[in-house]
């Protein structure tokens, strides 16, 4: 994750894991969506990035498996653009702008990967 002193101090708040589920619950349909995910070691490096206009953001059990963060593109093949379980999230960061949009920041796990989420309700 970048500098979370920094993040903190320029308006991110952080949440936890129990907290994301009332915040999306918020926003089940959203305008447009930005996923970027990095690898932060050994080094810092963008591996991914990911746009779609009209989204939904949803937290949802697969099966059995336990509950889990998916972003699905709106169109006629319902595309996942995003999927992550949920206990795998962790140093959740998130900050809310005026213009109606959301930024959510937080780690994989402890595998070295931080995923950055913007979206537009």
């Amino acid at each position: 994750m970048m500098n979370k002193e920094f993040l903190l101090k320029h308006g991110f708040e952080e949440v936890p894991p129990d907290g994301i589920k009332e915040i999306l619950q918020q926003y089940s349909t959203i305008k447009e969506v930005s996923i970027d995910t990095n690898i932060t070691e050994p080094i810092s490096m963008l591996v991914g990035r990911t746009r779609a206009k009209k989204a939904t953001i949803t937290l949802e059990k697969v099966e059995n498996w336990q509950e889990r963060l998916i972003v699905v593109k709106s169109d006629r093949a319902k595309t996942r653009l995003f999927n992550v379980p949920l206990e795998e999230m962790g140093n959740i960061l998130i900050k809310h702008y005026d213009n109606s949009m959301v930024e959510i920041i937080f780690d994989i796990a402890e595998k070295g990967i931080s995923v950055q989420i913007c979206f537009q309700a």
